[in-house]
Parts: C-alpha cells; structure tokens; sequence
C-alpha cells in the first residue's frame, strides 16, 4: 500500500489546475436545472406562435394528439389543431404543457444562449397568468390545513359530550370549518376548472362578450363566494 503525505501531491494538484486553467485537458462541467417548470398558464394559438417566432428559432415542430406540425408555417395554417396541451420543440427546447407538475421547459446540457431563450419563454408564459393560475399554484396552503382541521373537527364530533362545558368552543369550531370547507371547494372548483375544462392553449376564431371575459367571470364567482362565507363566519360571532 503506497501513502503520499499532502506535500508531495501538491506538485501535481497544481499541474492540473494550470493545465485545467490554459484549456489543455479536462473541463468542469457547469451543473444547472435542466427543467424549467412554470405551472398552468392559458394562452391564445395567436400568442403561442408570437411568442415562439420573435425568438427565431431555426426548427420549430409540434404535436398535439395524434396531429402533428413540421414547422411554423404549418402551425399557423392549422391554428385550430393546436388546441389543448400540445408539445412544441424549438431547435433543442422542448415545451410541455402537460404534466404531473404542470407545464414545463426542458433545456439540454447545450449553449447557454438556448437557457436564456428558454428563460425568456418562460416569462412571457408567466406573464399570461390569470388569479385561476395564481389560486391553482398555491392552493396547497389551503388544502393541506383543511385536511388536518378537518381530520380534528370529525375527531371531535365522536368525542365531545354535547352537555360537556367545551361545547359551545365546538360550536364555534364547527363555524369556522363551514366557512372553511367552502374555501376549500372552491380552490378544488377553480383546479377542476383548469384541468378539465381549460385548454392551456386556446383558439377563438372570433370571440364574444362571454369568451373574452370568462376568466373575470370566474374570478368575480369565486370573489362573490369567498366574501359570502367569510360574511357568514363573522356574523357567527
């Protein structure tokens, strides 16, 4: 077994590094997140193309169900097709919008200009997001502490005595839970709004009055039955 104390490596510890340093060996590959995730977002086929085009890539493909597109062109010509969650490669870019964790921007270990039009994407995508979107990314802070206070609130009904002096502090729990429970159906409204009933890309050939405010109606629904049942907790008091 051979033993080399620190002072005789480092002759060649340095070697390497001057060697790494003038380009004549190895190279430190840059580690980076190669998946860009950017939830649900719901834009136009209009806005999709403007977007992808004013990057100016040079191939552009895609797919959406079993039809797919050779290029650019071809998604203009066959705007309709598009609707849904297609799957769109830009040069070496490739753009999901359906996924376990929403849609997503995945960029190969490639030149750092494809990261940055990548990242550039993204953007554009979040800045097209609507309060549906907003609620739907953080819906977990709400649904996760109703489960535990409803996991509490059914505990308590099997185990408190209606005659017992904690009752009238179960009473005002269970107000609490009703106002609750109706906060959470609508966070779970507004998440099956978006997966079932949303297209993350869209096409309207010509649009009325409801179809360019849809979005605003549901916000106002949602806006009108929050305030409605924050209205009934605080009247309980």
């Amino acid at each position: 077994m051979i033993v080399m104390n620190r002072e005789a490596l480092a002759p060649v510890v340095t070697e390497l590094q001057n060697q790494i340093s003038a380009g004549n060996m190895v190279r430190e590959i840059l580690k980076r997140e190669n998946t860009i995730h950017f939830g649900t977002v719901s834009l136009s086929v209009d806005d999709l193309i403007e977007i992808i085009e004013s990057k100016q890539f040079s191939n552009v493909k895609a797919q959406n169900n079993k039809v797919a597109f050779d290029d650019l062109s071809d998604m203009k010509n066959n705007k309709a097709l598009l609707v849904g969650y297609p799957n769109i490669t830009c040069d070496d870019i490739s753009i999901s919008f359906k996924g376990f964790f929403g849609s997503s921007i995945y960029v190969p270990s490639k030149p750092e200009d494809l990261l940055s039009k990548a990242k550039s994407i993204e953007a554009e995508f979040r800045q097209r997001k609507g309060m549906p979107d907003f609620v739907r990314e953080k819906q977990k802070y709400i649904t996760l502490p109703y489960w535990i206070c409803m996991g509490v609130f059914l505990f308590s009904i099997f185990n408190i005595d209606p005659n017992s002096s904690r009752y009238p502090q179960f009473k005002t729990y269970s107000s609490f839970m009703t106002a609750y429970s109706l906060l959470a159906l609508i966070v779970y409204m507004n998440w099956g709004y978006i997966e079932y009933i949303r297209k993350s890309v869209y096409y309207r050939a010509s649009e009325g009055l409801f179809r360019r405010n849809i979005e605003k109606i549901v916000v106002g629904v949602i806006g009108a039955l929050l305030g409605a049942a924050v209205k009934a907790f605080i009247d309980r008091f």
